[in-house]
């Protein structure tokens, strides 16, 4: 990590989390300040201490990351999330990308491959395996024709935008990178990052995750 980061853990299994909050300390430029047993306990110590990344695990008890992920959007809590699994469930990616996580990884990944997710995150990117977007795909190849545009949906909320910001939004909420998306609208990569910053703030968003949540009710997938 170039940058000193707060980091929040929480996981039921003390091994994974102490043993992750061992080797993301040692890393140099990370402090772990929270490590949690489960979501309730996460939250509680939020109120007390700021932290800019969260690593936290889907299944626990008492409460789980999803509903954690609930409960921090229903707390205005925007910082960037990293879901911790042992097993790769589509569903549950696509749910939790849905909920504003930015990131998602299997706990067997390799700390170097972590340390390249979490810088990721912090800088505003979501991390996220190829499935997910073929599935989100699908959804939405799926459902019918919407009577009206997202622009028409937007400009109901009093949020105008044009033809090509609606185009960006759409693969957005695909969760498509911005490298990905300059390739696919031949548009270079810094002119997609400004279209980008442009919509954060027409949206009233924080970030990336903070938007694609924002898009996935919008769009209803």
């Amino acid at each position: 990590m170039k940058q000193s980061v707060r980091i929040a853990i929480a996981d039921d299994q003390s091994i994974i989390r102490e043993g992750l909050a061992t080797m993301i300390n040692l890393e140099g430029n990370c402090n772990v300040v929270i490590r949690a047993q489960n979501g309730v306990e996460l939250i509680e110590n939020l109120t007390n201490n700021s932290v800019e990344l969260i690593l936290l695990d889907i299944q626990m008890p008492v409460m789980g990351g999803l509903d954690t992920l609930k409960q921090l959007r229903k707390m205005a809590y925007s910082v960037p999330v990293i879901m911790l699994t042992t097993f790769a469930d589509d569903q549950y990616m696509i749910d939790a990308m849905k909920l504003g996580a930015a990131g998602y990884v299997l706990k067997d990944i390799e700390i170097e491959e972590l340390f390249m997710a979490m810088e990721r995150v912090v800088h505003g990117h979501m991390v996220f395996p190829q499935i997910v977007q073929k599935k989100l795909i699908e959804q939405l190849s799926q459902q019918q024709k919407p009577e009206v545009t997202m622009k028409e949906q937007l400009l109901e909320q009093g949020i105008s935008i044009n033809s090509r910001e609606e185009e960006l939004l759409k693969l957005i909420a695909l969760g498509y990178s911005n490298q990905r998306i300059a390739d696919e609208v031949y548009l270079s990569l810094g002119t997609v990052k400004n279209y980008c910053s442009k919509l954060y703030g027409k949206l009233r968003v924080e970030n990336r995750a903070e938007l694609v949540s924002y898009l996935h009710q919008l769009l209803k997938i």
